[in-house]
């Protein structure tokens, strides 16, 4: 193979793997973990952590074209939920172009459950998410998550 049809090939394969590697990277980070209060009592905390200029909807209100986060725990007789999720954060307005103007938060954002279970008890579900950035919105992900209440 002449030199310049090696250089050719060499450069396709490195674009191409970075056009694969651009369009793996995921500008959200979740992680959570298990705080107790008293016993019995828990407070699951979702962590999320966004990449600069990206986004998580507050709250769903109307359309569905940028979904906010949605949290599902699996039905467990040893699991009690208290109360609605909380989320905290810092909300802000943005606009993302051909789709509309949202309450969002950026950075970090918290999403806390209390709940009871004893110890021992597993604790499963799954969370539906969605990112945008001024210019586009990644399609919908979702997560599950598991753990052992200890």
């Amino acid at each position: 193979m002449k030199p310049g049809k090696w250089l050719l090939l060499l450069a396709v394969i490195a674009w191409g793997s970075v056009a694969a590697t651009a369009q793996t990277t995921n500008p959200a980070k979740w992680r959570y973990n298990l705080k107790r209060s008293v016993d019995s009592q828990y407070q699951l905390i979702f962590h999320l952590e966004l990449n600069k200029g990206w986004h998580v909807r507050a709250h769903n209100e109307g359309d569905t074209l940028f979904l906010a986060p949605d949290f599902s725990f699996t039905p467990n007789d040893e699991l009690q939920l208290k109360g609605e999720m909380k989320t905290k954060g810092i909300m802000e307005k943005v606009k993302v172009d051909s789709v509309g103007t949202f309450d969002v938060y950026s950075y970090k954002v918290l999403y806390v459950q209390d709940l009871a279970a004893k110890k021992g008890t597993k604790v499963t579900g799954k969370y539906t998410y969605q990112v945008c950035n001024d210019k586009k919105c990644l399609p919908v992900k979702t997560e599950k998550f598991a753990f052992i209440m200890k």
